[in-house]
């Protein structure tokens, strides 16, 4: 009986997900870029943003601040369809419990609608994903900070995530540097033509 009761107990533990601490948290989503200005890593996070799907809402380079939004679909329109073979289980799984409870009472014939019901709501059921970040020139460097709203923080998935971001962010900053610089130094012999 202890064994059953210990298997269950360790089955409880592992299930559970490693959360992360605010102290945690503020430590992943801060990020110092080197040898970089302002206005690299503004346009290098933004193009990366982009490419990762998120939408730019505002941004403004002066004062160092941009928000970016993402959505997603919130519950998946097969799972829905499927589930909607079950008594009510369509419904419920959109979270429309009244039709599900319609659903159970009607059996048989519910088949017929909850499945198309409940994936059609599942299709319009999305969330908001809002990322806000600030940029701070400190010397030659460049310090960045990156919040999320609407995201799991769970240690598993999101710190790995911050990781691929800012290494795609430092990647792309350091690309538009190198443009910038070559830029400035195919301009200047341009000018000097012009002069003489």
């Amino acid at each position: 009986m202890r064994f059953v009761i210990s298997l269950m107990l360790l089955g409880l533990i592992a299930g559970c997900g490693t959360t992360i601490t605010p102290l945690q948290m503020q430590s992943l989503e801060e990020k110092k870029i080197n040898d970089c200005q302002l206005a690299d890593v503004f346009r290098g996070t933004r193009t990366v943003l982009q490419n990762f799907g998120y939408i730019v809402d505002d941004c403004n380079m002066a004062d160092g601040f941009m928000l970016c939004s993402l959505e997603v679909p919130e519950k998946s329109v097969s799972k829905a369809f499927a589930y909607g073979l079950l008594p009510g289980g369509g419904r419920f799984y959109v979270r429309s419990y009244w039709g599900g409870i319609v659903d159970v009472l009607t059996y048989p014939i519910s088949i017929l609608w909850d499945g198309p019901i409940a994936a059609t709501k599942a299709a319009e059921m999305k969330k908001i994903i809002k990322a806000s970040i600030t940029f701070v020139q400190r010397g030659p460097d460049v310090e960045m900070r990156l919040g999320f709203r609407n995201v799991e923080h769970d240690a598993e998935n999101y710190a790995p995530f911050l990781k691929k971001l800012y290494a795609e962010i430092e990647r792309k900053s350091l690309l538009e540097r190198s443009n910038r610089e070559f830029l400035t130094t195919t301009d200047k012999p341009a000018t000097e033509n012009q002069t003489e």
